[in-house]
């Protein structure tokens, strides 16, 4: 059996804190300014809100409060001076190692001789995503379960957030979920790092969880895409043998000759809803004609007739009557005879 892959996308975003601050270095001597207080005047905005470690990122000042094109502006990183000059609106720095801190603060003095100082903290946090499909595959299948429309996933968040330079803790953390921007506040609580989901269709659907230290200084946000699309319910035939159970290494596809004997023809349903399994309904038919499953209503007991050759035709459709777009029909012919 071809194993499929469900296809999943990335998307974070880093919140940054901003503060007032005045530095001695921020007074223009060739002005001779004392500095005035007023952080309202412009912002910073960087060209990536979640920029790996150690990769350049721009920092651009914002304003529509005065000419920053005339405007003296002083950019310090940990406090050591890295650019100056009239205009200097952007400058190119390098993000920090994961967990570790960069303080970057512009100082501008406008032509008019107001003087402004905004400063944040760049911190590079991650999470890390581990997501598993709750749908049905057969015990020992080497593959993953794959997510099908109306089938359950759970998201697992692995934080990777630091405050002065010391991973905090996952277990006290706050997480926020939420399913295409709607959140989920029963699912949201005090370590409550994994959520559950139905994917109610094929299309893409987006999860998010915001995380939060219990002061609300350190927060971070990060998403994840999961589809159903790429995965649809199915029936892979195999034989029960009486002795060794189901032969799960050689899957039974399109047709099977017996010669001579009997058979137990094993359906699986794989990727059907796991919490449903046991409600499935099994409807068994041999060249078109109904046939019940004496047993279980999975394993279907098939003997060939003595002295004869010919064929059969078995159809299987296996619904999920909770979730209707869990419904699936299979094909198996078989040969019997010389």
């Amino acid at each position: 059996m071809a194993l499929k892959h469900a296809t999943i996308f990335i998307i974070s975003t880093v919140l940054l804190t901003a503060t007032g601050v005045l530095s001695p270095q921020f007074i223009h001597a060739q002005e001779g300014l004392l500095p005035t207080t007023n952080t309202e005047l412009f912002s910073i905005r960087l060209s990536s809100n979640s920029p790996k470690p150690n990769t350049a990122v721009t920092a651009q000042i914002l304003t529509y409060r005065f000419d920053e094109d005339r405007a003296y502006i002083l950019w310090q990183i940990d406090d050591k001076l890295v650019a100056q000059g009239p205009g200097v609106t952007t400058i190119t720095l390098q993000s920090p190692d994961m967990g570790k801190t960069k303080k970057i603060t512009a100082h501008v003095t406008t032509l008019e001789g107001d003087q402004s100082s905004q400063s944040f903290n760049l911190t590079v946090h991650d999470v890390d995503f581990l997501w598993d499909a709750l749908t049905y595959v057969p015990p020992g299948y080497r593959g993953k379960a794959l997510p099908t429309p109306q089938s359950n996933a759970r998201i697992s968040a692995i934080p990777h957030l630091f405050k002065d330079g010391k991973k905090l803790s996952p277990e006290t953390l706050i997480y926020e979920w939420s399913f295409d921007a709607r959140k989920d506040a029963r699912a949201s609580g005090v370590n409550k790092d994994s959520f559950i989901v139905q994917l109610p269709d094929s299309d893409n659907h987006t999860i998010a969880v915001k995380l939060s230290d219990r002061a609300n200084e350190i927060t971070f946000e990060k998403s994840i895409i999961l589809t159903a699309k790429n995965a649809s319910p199915e029936i892979i035939f195999y034989e029960d043998n009486p002795l060794e159970g189901p032969i799960y290494a050689k899957a039974l596809l399109n047709s099977l000759k017996l010669a001579q004997g009997a058979i137990n023809l094993r359906a699986e349903p794989f990727y059907f809803s796991k919490e449903n399994i046991s409600a499935l309904t099994y409807e068994w038919e041999m060249n078109n004609e109904s046939v019940l499953a004496e047993e279980k209503p999975n394993v279907l007991n098939l003997r060939a007739p003595e002295n004869a050759t010919g064929e059969t035709i078995i159809n299987l459709t296996i619904r999920n009557l909770s979730r209707l777009l869990q419904s699936v029909n299979a094909t198996l012919r078989i040969m019997f005879g010389q």
